[in-house]
């Protein structure tokens, strides 16, 4: 089943970022760690062409540690800087952040954009570069005006933007992992095909971890004691509790895609 999800909210913000294009001058993509490539949005990388880019991969703590090592080594092999947020503390995002500034001109405002689909947790990068505080300035002169900047020192303008997927998802793996992670909501049609893509790729991938995974979600409905009235197991809770569980990264770290599997170069 493909799938058209891109509501008035997600038009008016493509056009927001079109709009600042002109004025950025580095691209911080934020993605996450359990899908570096169904979560890197090309209509983002199509509207800016002129910045250079920075990859972060987000909630890394979720994901198979190896499979985001691989990840980082992918990204970095087409010359762009890419890097796990665990360890980009505060001090490592500012340092690459300030690296690519070097090259603006003497007494300019370097203006940085955070980008990414929803829900991979730009609003937490922000926060560590800002250190919480979220102090907003007056608009910026030559930028669109009404858009709020968060100034940093040296110089360094930080302007979060809205969360933006593609305006169709017309390959069914992309849509459950997106689902799976929150990237798009779970509507009726899509929860159990989501959670039977995740149990059925976790015990195909991860073979060895397979008593960490139900059998099926009617036995996992009774394990859990989720019944419907007259005692039948009730799948539907239990297939959202085990999203939630993965989510939550009870089942484990585990990671939904690898450049291999997506056949895709950064």
């Amino acid at each position: 089943m493909t799938g058209s999800w891109f509501p008035g909210h997600m038009q008016k913000a493509v056009r927001l970022l079109e709009e600042s294009a002109r004025h950025i001058d580095l691209l911080v993509i934020v993605l996450d760690a359990r899908l570096p490539y169904t979560t890197r949005n090309m209509i983002l990388e199509k509207t800016f062409k002129r910045p250079g880019k920075l990859f972060i991969l987000n909630k890394a703590d979720l994901a198979d540690p190896e499979i985001t090592e691989i990840w980082i080594r992918h990204i970095r092999k087409s010359g762009v800087q890419a890097f796990q947020a665990e360890e980009g503390s505060r001090a490592s995002l500012k340092k690459h952040i300030f690296s690519a500034a070097q090259k603006r001109k003497s007494g300019s405002i370097f203006k940085v954009m955070v980008a990414g689909v929803p829900n991979v947790g730009k609003s937490s990068i922000i926060n560590r570069l800002s250190k919480g505080a979220r102090a907003k300035v007056a608009d910026l002169p030559g930028t669109t005006r009404g858009k709020q900047w968060i100034r940093l020192d040296e110089g360094i303008a930080l302007l979060d933007s809205p969360g933006v997927i593609p305006p169709a998802i017309n390959n069914p793996e992309a849509r459950w992992r997106l689902a799976a992670c929150g990237g798009i909501p779970l509507a009726d049609d899509l929860a159990h095909l989501t959670a039977a893509g995740l149990l059925e790729y976790l015990k195909t991938n991860y073979s060895g971890c397979a008593h960490l995974f139900p059998e099926n979600f009617s036995e996992f409905a009774m394990a859990n004691n989720f019944l419907k009235p007259g005692g039948e197991p009730d799948t539907v809770r239990a297939e959202a509790f085990f999203l939630k569980k993965y989510n939550d990264g009870a089942l484990g770290r585990f990671s939904l895609e690898t450049p291999e599997s997506t056949g895709s170069l950064y």
